[in-house]
């Protein structure tokens, strides 16, 4: 952008402007003021300012400073800016770059251990679909003989918990274990395609764990978790995870609907509250 107070200048016999100085300041150019060229962003502040040219203190890659002459030409032109600094960089703690001193960040890590511990059990226990059948409303069928032992069932689910051990128990869900003194629970996940959707692509899955009857009374049913309280290092991301899984503890047969025995959660006590002795006063 040309000055518009280019009116202001003087002119010699050679029509070349003799009063740049005046011109410049006319402008808002000023000794002090830091001021930036648009080209390439070169930095520096006006030291002095001549008709021969305009002083600048600036500083080069290692930090060293330096005086140069700009053309004020260049100036009048409008090569050059004002440039205001900003204010000073912050200095981070290294804390906060650190992902060993984020709760959430310890929590993924955690869980991600627990998923890939998931994927390991379910490609060794898993049911073939066609032995069984989900249907609804929620029951899983047999559709084949099952010995005593032989139907197994993985835990996976995109349900991982990390609870606070006051919180009530998670409904169709299971605890495994304690993580820095929060309760680790798997809740129930079962996610149906819908008409249209592309089986690649879906972000949910179906385990017929999660889609059985239960029952309270053991004689009425055919299937329990075993390993429900792992013995896990949770500290020690080299040791393996153990997890719980579904295994029948009776013969099931072809037709048959295979339901999981859950015990009653253990009901909590109320604790009275004790009032104080409020003693009357004595009447005379």
């Amino acid at each position: 952008m040309i000055f518009a107070n280019l009116r202001m200048a003087e002119m010699n016999e050679a029509g070349v402007v003799v009063n740049k100085t005046m011109i410049l300041m006319a402008n808002g150019f000023r000794v002090g003021q830091c001021v930036i060229r648009k080209q390439d962003k070169q930095q520096g502040k006006i030291v002095n300012i001549s008709e021969s040219g305009v002083e600048l203190e600036v500083e080069d890659e290692h930090g060293s400073t330096q005086n140069v002459i700009a053309s004020c030409d260049g100036f009048m032109d409008g090569q050059w800016r004002e440039y205001r600094m900003g204010a000073p960089p912050k200095v981070l703690g290294i804390d906060s770059i650190n992902p060993s001193s984020s709760w959430t960040f310890a929590v993924a890590l955690f869980k991600a251990r627990i998923m890939t511990a998931m994927d390991q059990q379910w490609e060794k226990l898993k049911v073939n679909l066609g032995s069984v059948q989900l249907q609804s409303p929620k029951n899983l069928l047999a559709m084949k003989d099952f010995a005593e032992k032989k139907f197994t069932l993985g835990c996976a689910t995109l349900r991982v918990l990390v609870e606070d051990p006051s919180n009530p128990e998670t409904s169709n869900g299971i605890q495994i274990g304690l993580f820095r003194k929060y309760k680790v629970v798997l809740g129930a996940s079962n996610q149906f395609l819908k008409d249209g959707d592309d089986p690649a692509s879906t972000v949910g899955f179906v385990n017929p764990c999660w889609w059985m009857k239960t029952c309270e009374t053991k004689d009425e049913c055919n299937v329990e978790w075993v390993n429900l309280n792992p013995r896990n290092d949770w500290t020690n991301p080299k040791k393996d995870i153990s997890l719980p899984y579904i295994r029948n503890f009776t013969k099931i047969e072809s037709g048959e609907d295979i339901i999981l025995f859950q015990q009653a959660p253990a009901k909590r006590q109320v604790v009275e509250t004790l009032k104080p002795v409020v003693k009357r006063p004595r009447h005379s």
